[in-house]
């Protein structure tokens, strides 16, 4: 058995201080924000770490955290087992390890990524797991699998990378690969779609070659006037999508592919990044609308 390289380790103020509930990549707000105050800088073997435990399979995604309970995902046999895996918040134990999906293609992938890359969102109720066209999976705390989703077909050469997250009564992913680009609203209850929305603004990344018109960011939802958009950066473009009919709102080209950032929110603006190129990195502040 392969392990997550090394451990997972918890870090505590001490063992009777749990941490808050951390739901979905990058937190509660999906920014990376925390309220925990005197939240340890420094640790080491004997300083600060609660507990350690091997983590079955290989995985890259986030922990996230809901009441006593830690999930993530791995993968097995090359990509053709993959799991959602749940630690005891307290103890370290390992919960369950769950076979999701067996894909008879475990696809493509960069060197440094791996088959079990997306993050996990939580609910309270359900576990959501991600592994870009491999397939979604939806289960419930116990480790019951409630359905699973394998029908979106598009190729991410590099690997599946963006997190799946909930809004309401959704779960939206973004699937972005060389060949097909596209958001998607699953009903977060049974799997089903509920919109699907083409990205457009591609022309001219159409024209380069094809990997010009991937990416692997994770969408963001955030109110903008009192009403909450969906904001998702893709090749050469950012766009904002109502989140009821998956129709676009509003748009901002830049020049780039491949991206990995997240947006965040702050000020009145949206920052994205509009390219990974080491002699053209770009951050744009984008007012919407």
């Amino acid at each position: 058995m392969k392990f997550r390289l090394p451990f997972i380790l918890f870090f505590l103020i001490s063992t009777t201080q749990l941490v808050a509930d951390w739901p979905q990549f990058r937190g509660p707000d999906g920014q990376g924000h925390s309220n925990e105050k005197g939240v340890p800088i420094q640790w080491a073997e004997d300083r600060n770490i609660t507990w350690k435990s091997a983590v079955p399979g290989q995985g890259w995604s986030s922990p996230v955290i809901a009441a006593n309970q830690v999930w993530m995902t791995g993968a097995e046999a090359e990509g053709k087992s993959l799991h959602a895996v749940c630690i005891d918040k307290t103890s370290g134990a390992l919960l369950y390890n769950i076979e999701v999906l067996t894909p008879k293609d475990s696809g493509p992938r960069h060197r440094l990524n791996g088959y079990a890359s997306p993050t996990p969102v939580l609910d309270g109720e359900r576990v959501y797991v991600h592994f870009g066209p491999r397939g979604t999976v939806c289960l419930d705390t116990a480790g019951g699998i409630l359905w699973k989703n394998t029908e979106f077909d598009y190729n991410v050469i590099q690997g599946a990378a963006s997190s799946p997250i909930l809004h309401r009564d959704l779960l939206i992913l973004t699937c972005d690969g060389i060949d097909h680009q596209f958001i998607v609203a699953l009903e977060k209850r049974t799997g089903k779609i509920r919109w699907k929305q083409p990205r457009a603004h591609l022309e001219a990344a159409a024209k380069k070659r094809s990997i010009a018109k991937m990416a692997y960011s994770t969408p963001l939802v955030q109110p903008v006037d009192g009403t909450p958009q969906l904001v998702c950066s893709g090749a050469d473009h950012v766009a904002a999508y109502d989140l009821k009919t998956g129709a676009e709102l509003w748009w901002m080209p830049y020049d780039g592919f491949s991206i990995v950032g997240r947006p965040s929110y702050g000020n009145g603006l949206f920052y994205v990044v509009g390219s990974i190129r080491q002699d053209h990195f770009c951050v744009y502040a984008v007012r919407p609308g």
